[in-house]
């Protein structure tokens, strides 16, 4: 109840307040979203280095996630049209390539939320 929800919202205003401090990764949600959110979400520079940031994140066991890894009309079974999926969607795809998420829920502490802040600042 309370406290779950209590723990998840500071881990997103600690998230947020490390992006606002990042020239390279830029926060999707703020540090005042109602629910408090599962995964915070980001947008890096581009996908190279939204990858190097994924690989140290996970390898200190963080749980980042790239969570679309493509646009619609490249996954099979999406109600589209044939037209719809032989469109290019550029913006779609950009996004799709930068975005990263960070687990905030209950269980984020702050060893963890020390280590991201860490490689955040590499």
């Amino acid at each position: 109840g309370k406290q779950y929800h209590s723990r998840s919202r500071l881990a997103q205003q600690q998230l947020y307040a490390m992006c606002t401090r990042s020239s390279d990764i830029q926060a999707l949600g703020n540090s005042e979203l109602t629910p408090a959110l599962l995964r915070f979400p980001l947008l890096c520079n581009d996908r190279e280095s939204r990858d190097l940031v994924l690989s140290k994140l996970n390898q200190q066991g963080i749980g980042a996630s790239k969570m679309y890894q493509r646009i619609l009309p490249d996954i099979e079974g999406t109600p589209l049209s044939d037209s719809q999926r032989q469109k290019a969607y550029p913006n779609a795809q950009i996004f799709a390539d930068r975005l990263l998420t960070l687990p905030c829920h209950s269980d984020v502490n702050t060893a963890s939320l020390s280590k991201i802040a860490t490689i955040f600042k590499a």
